[in-house]
């Protein structure tokens, strides 16, 4: 089991997508290398202040779709990355996911069934910042996108968070593409299952809360 530590900074501290995170942590496990052996480049920066959990992705892939422009669609099917975060000790968890162009899904429950989608507001309290670039390399395109977000606590919706220094929570970061023409699945934390499943809060690692 994978661990990581999130740090706090300062109060006030604009939030530009890339400062003061931790060391990026990479999203690069193969966990079903003969059905699924694409692995595009994926890793995640983590922090935290009072209020709010920032996250800053950076992906570099030859596939690209960004199709899905409404939040709580399915944003898994495009080039996607997620987070799935248990920050209590009563078995729920939610799955924060979010397509190449900050389109989000972000829902709560205990397991992949009869999970509760996150109502309006707490969507729309997520800073989002999504820029695409598409490159040439040997000759091919490569799509390089990074991934800003910065998720009130309040927009966990179904907990009360107000992580301090010592607190630890469990946590998956993943990296997905159900349809695209090369379907690939990573996850930061190994997956222990048959097929792929990202529903698995047996799978997650744990983030300790730092100073």
């Amino acid at each position: 089991m994978k661990h990581e530590n999130v740090y706090r900074y300062g109060e006030g501290l604009p939030f530009k997508g890339q400062a003061r995170f931790t060391p990026a942590i990479e999203i690069d496990e193969l966990n079903w290398p003969m059905q699924y052996p694409s692995r595009p480049f994926a890793r995640v920066k983590i922090g935290y202040d009072a209020a709010r959990l920032f996250l800053s992705f950076d992906v570099k892939e030859d596939l690209f779709r960004a199709n899905v422009q409404e939040d709580n669609g399915r944003v898994w099917e495009d080039s996607c990355v997620e987070f799935f975060f248990q920050p209590g000790g009563d078995g729920g968890y939610y799955n924060l996911e979010c397509n190449a162009i900050g389109t989000l899904l972000l829902a709560h429950g205990h397991d992949r069934h009869g999970r509760e989608q996150a109502p309006p507001w707490a969507l729309a309290a997520i800073t989002r910042q999504a820029p695409v670039q598409v490159r040439r390399q040997e000759g091919k395109a490569l799509y390089c996108w990074s991934l800003a977000l910065a998720i009130p606590f309040t927009s966990f919706f179904r907990h009360r968070l107000s992580p301090r220094p010592g607190d630890t929570a469990r946590a998956n970061f993943y990296k997905c593409g159900d349809k695209l023409p090369v379907p690939h699945f990573l996850s930061w934390n190994p997956v222990r299952s048959a097929s792929p499943d990202f529903h698995r809060p047996v799978d997650f690692g744990i983030l300790s809360f730092q100073p």
